[in-house]
């Protein structure tokens, strides 16, 4: 029948006129939903542009409309496609050769009930700031013990799985034992078609209270858009928010923030997430109502001087407070230590650089008294063989001079004669740098 049906509607281009919804635009690939109104379940088709239609269609509605694609195939905006159908196992999906927009402005039903949203919620007494994903994150709440959990799900749902294995392993815990273990209590109902809403107001008002539960959970897993728009509808928020016990939600995915989350006590993005924080709210009460006791006891007393488990965290807290301040103290120690050393190394380098000064000194003064005792050397035996051929006095006399002055440099050469040696010694010691080929 579905190949006969898609047969058909290939035979000849479909005109779909309807709400877009999750629009994905790309260089190379281009869908969205279309989604029929007037309706508490969305008919929806998924139309997807070819790619070499793609820039054709692009082109037409920017330029009559002067903004980009992904704006034009905005949620809510009203589109009409023309394109080839075909038929898949659960959907019809419409190749588009032409994409239109009618009224820039105009909005579906849909989007019209969610820009409607905030203002019912503020006329039914709910706060409209619970719409914002943050919600999710606040910390759930009991007011007693629950003996009897009522959870709202799907008759084989495996999200009711996921919330008993995270509830359990979490109220379990130490500090939980001394309260009855609470009864989870499934009331199923029909997750997916037309009526949804409707069936979920006539569980929450005819069987829950049947169950004689104390809290009610309501968690459903992900899935598309269109199946999770009942719990948009006014009458589940009615219902939600007129219950006697406390209500808590788990329904879709993390980024999903529905009316039905906003009317609850507490939501959480899934399933095992909200097990959890409701485990967590147990345990938080149990060692708050009773505190943990040992030895032999009557039902409702407790030891005198034995510690409850918050004061056991405090103490724990204490403890490590006090190992941080050790630590900060061992640090500030080390840092100052570091310090010291820093200055000595410092000092260190001055001390060898100003070395390093006076021996370059000491260094040129040895080779300039070399130097002038050599000179000193070979003129005043130039200056005395002059005198004894020529026979002068004055000759004589500055001969005699430089051998003075040559005696005044051999004094001066011999006395540094040990720092030569040491440096001599050293560069014999020093290994000879390799040469490079």
């Amino acid at each position: 029948m579905c190949e006969t049906l898609g047969r058909a509607l290939a035979a000849e281009p479909v005109k779909v006129e309807g709400e877009c919804r999750n629009a994905r635009v790309d260089a190379h690939y281009v869908s969205f939903d279309l989604c029929g109104r007037d309706s508490d379940c969305p008919d929806v088709v998924r139309v997807w542009i070819p790619a070499n239609q793609i820039w054709r269609i692009r082109q037409g509605l920017e330029s009559r409309w002067s903004h980009p694609l992904e704006e034009c195939l905005a949620d809510g905006r009203c589109v009409v496609v023309i394109g080839t159908a075909e038929v898949r196992r659960t959907s019809i999906q419409v190749s588009a050769t032409g994409v239109y927009i009618n009224d820039f402005d105009a909005v579906g039903s849909l989007q019209a009930q969610l820009n409607r949203l905030p203002s019912t919620l503020e006329d039914l007494g709910i706060p409209p700031d619970r719409l914002s994903p943050s919600e999710t994150r606040q910390k759930l709440t009991l007011d007693r013990p629950p003996s009897r959990i009522a959870v709202v799900t799907g008759k084989s749902s495996r999200a009711y799985e996921d919330f008993c294995a995270a509830f359990w392993s979490t109220a379990k815990r130490k500090g939980a034992e001394k309260f009855p273990r609470p009864q989870l209590v499934h009331v199923p109902f029909r997750l997916e078609g037309a009526g949804v809403a409707d069936e979920l107001v006539r569980v929450l008002r005819d069987e829950v209270p049947e169950s004689r539960a104390d809290a009610v959970c309501i968690v459903r897993g992900g899935g598309p858009w269109s199946d999770l728009w009942p719990f948009h509808s006014l009458e589940v928020v009615k219902a939600v928010h007129d219950m006697p016990m406390p209500v808590f939600t788990a329904i879709g995915h993390e980024s999903d923030r529905l009316a039905i989350d906003c009317a609850a006590r507490g939501s959480r993005g899934t399933p095992s997430s909200l097990g959890e924080g409701l485990g967590w709210a147990f345990r938080e009460l149990c060692s708050r109502s009773v505190p943990r006791v040992t030895g032999i006891k009557s039902p409702g007393t407790r030891v005198a001087g034995e510690p409850t488990e918050l004061e056991e965290v405090k103490r724990r807290l204490a403890q490590s407070r006090a190992r941080c301040r050790t630590v900060e103290a061992e640090l500030s120690r080390a840092q100052a230590t570091l310090e010291d050393e820093r200055a000595r190394a410092d000092a260190a380098q001055k001390h060898a650089f100003e070395q390093g000064l006076r021996s370059g000194e000491r260094l040129a003064t040895n080779r300039a008294v070399e130097v002038a005792l050599i000179v000193t050397v070979l003129v005043t035996f130039a200056i005395g063989g002059l005198a004894v051929a020529v026979g002068e006095l004055v000759f004589v006399i500055v001969a005699l001079a430089g051998v003075v002055g040559a005696a005044r440099l051999i004094l001066e050469w011999v006395r540094t004669a040990p720092e030569r040696g040491a440096r001599w010694q050293r560069k014999i010691r020093e290994p000879k740098e390799p040469t490079v080929l």
